[in-house]
């Protein structure tokens, strides 16, 4: 805090400027974390969390006592303009996440709208991060993609969003809970097709870290689906853009139609060889059939 002159010439304070430092976390490994990061939650006036019991937990791992620390939710919960009333008093705010990088699913962009609103300072200090540790894990090319956070709960919205992002050719990057990583990855499977290459990872930094990168269908089928623990990290890939064209898809449905292989192998058979998802390949056939 520096001093300036007074027309008396007596020393006087000057007026303190705060900020709001968003602060990466370990998303599992406390080793993770930076010594900038830790420097900051030393010095900071007051550390907003999105739950104050793993925020006391890292306090208590870095041996720092009496910090002033409230929370986006619960009791403790302090709203965003609130926050953002402390940066402009001159308090230098921590924000965090429970897991990575703050305003990455979870509240935290809320505060930094609103302490931008009043035109405060807002730095990061740069942390580990689910989405990009698992895009550095895919052995398929991920140069351009989409993160959608958590996938839908509902069944019905998950698999429209999950056209959606097939349409779109671009990878998508998604978080999963345990108790419904299996019903999306057959989602999954419905939709790009079974043969279609993704990578799942668990927990990520920890003694038991997994990741499988995979065709949907030896996914859905592996021991990280059928025994689901912790939190996961989805990335599927982009579909080829030399995608068949309607002709391309009708020449091949009538080749593989003459064999009179029935309405479900032969869907099959047209998802395994155009990646088209089985269902848009039995629709095709019901279509294709009924001109015959």
């Amino acid at each position: 805090m520096g001093v300036a002159a007074s027309h008396s010439g007596d020393a006087v304070e000057e007026p303190r400027v705060g900020s709001l430092v968003l602060v990466g976390t370990p998303i599992g490994n406390l080793s993770d974390l930076s010594e900038r990061a830790k420097h900051t939650l030393m010095s900071a006036d007051c550390l907003v969390a999105e739950d104050t019991r793993n925020a006391k937990k890292l306090l208590s791992h870095l041996g720092i006592k009496g910090k002033k620390t409230v929370s986006l939710y619960g009791e403790r919960r302090v709203e965003a303009r609130r926050i953002a009333e402390w940066v402009v008093s001159g308090q230098v705010v921590a924000l965090t996440s429970d897991a990575g990088m703050p305003g990455v699913s979870d509240p935290g962009g809320e505060v930094v709208k609103e302490v931008r609103l009043v035109g405060a300072k807002v730095t990061v200090v740069p942390g580990p991060s689910a989405l990009t540790s698992a895009i550095a894990l895919c052995d398929f090319p991920v140069d351009d993609f989409r993160f959608v956070g958590f996938l839908d709960k509902v069944a019905s919205k998950r698999r429209e969003s999950l056209k959606a992002f097939r349409d779109s050719q671009i990878a998508t990057v998604a978080f999963e809970a345990p108790h419904r990583i299996a019903q999306s990855v057959a989602d999954i499977k419905e939709i790009y097709g079974e043969n279609h290459r993704m990578l799942l990872a668990k927990e990520l930094t920890k003694l038991y870290e997994t990741s499988l990168s995979a065709s949907v269908g030896e996914i859905e089928q592996s021991e990280m689906v059928a025994l689901p623990r912790g939190e996961y990290v989805m990335v599927i890939s982009a579909l080829p853009k030399q995608v068949l064209s309607p002709p391309e898809l009708i020449r091949i449905f009538g080749l593989l139609s003459d064999l009179n292989l029935g309405a479900k192998a032969t869907s099959d058979l047209l998802a395994n060889l155009t990646g088209i998802s089985k269902n848009d390949a039995y629709a095709l056939y019901q279509v294709e059939k009924s001109k015959r």
